[in-house]
């Protein structure tokens, strides 16, 4: 009744109490946390994609765990088992530049852990993808530069075992053929995604 909750309320104050979230977590089957892995915190894209997962994810009562894989596939997947052995509700993963296996994802998958990759994502796996339209925004780029009169056009590469990287080369690619352009390799530059690489190539 109203007067026991009461009394009880009062000695929790007293005494100090505070709930077992983890015994609560073991009650209900769930953690009301969402885990969040991305390839390095300096990027600011990452940065205000954690930002904004944090505002939602607060809003609705859970908390976020966010880890770091330095984009290095080794981190990555420890990152996971983590996440995993947390017993994360669900996971918010962009891939690092040196993911070209997946059995760690599809590992998550199998589990039946529920799985969205942002930004960069793998399509081979069936899981949801939240990613930009790399393709349309590097035709859109490469069709200004020639809209500007520039005919020998250089594009700087990321992996291309990596979705995003794929596409953002061939939108290039289909500017240059669709402005009858002729592509040369010479002014490809293939990178790892690694700081420093934009200013040595652009030397």
């Amino acid at each position: 009744n109203s007067e026991t909750a009461r009394k009880v309320q009062e000695l929790a104050v007293k005494i100090d109490y505070h709930p077992n979230l983890l015994a609560q977590h073991l009650k209900q089957q769930r953690t009301n946390t969402i885990g969040v892995i991305i390839p390095e915190t300096v990027n600011r894209f990452f940065s205000l994609a954690v930002g904004g997962i944090q505002d939602v994810a607060n809003k609705t009562g859970y908390n976020v765990m966010i880890c770091q894989s330095n984009e290095t596939l080794a981190l990555e997947r420890n990152n996971l088992q983590t996440l995993l052995a947390s017993k994360a509700d669900g996971l918010l993963i962009s891939v690092s530049r040196e993911t070209n296996q997946h059995d760690h994802l599809q590992y998550a998958i199998d589990k039946e852990v529920p799985l969205v990759f942002f930004d960069r994502i793998v399509e081979e796996l069936n899981a949801s993808q939240v990613y930009s339209d790399n393709h349309e925004i590097c035709f859109q780029g490469t069709e200004h530069l020639i809209n500007q009169g520039c005919k020998r056009i250089a594009f700087i590469a990321g992996p291309q075992f990596l979705y995003n990287s794929r596409n953002r080369l061939n939108g290039y690619l289909a500017a240059l053929k669709q402005h009858n352009i002729k592509i040369s390799e010479s002014l490809i530059v293939y990178t790892n995604y690694k700081r420093g690489d934009v200013e040595e190539y652009t030397r």
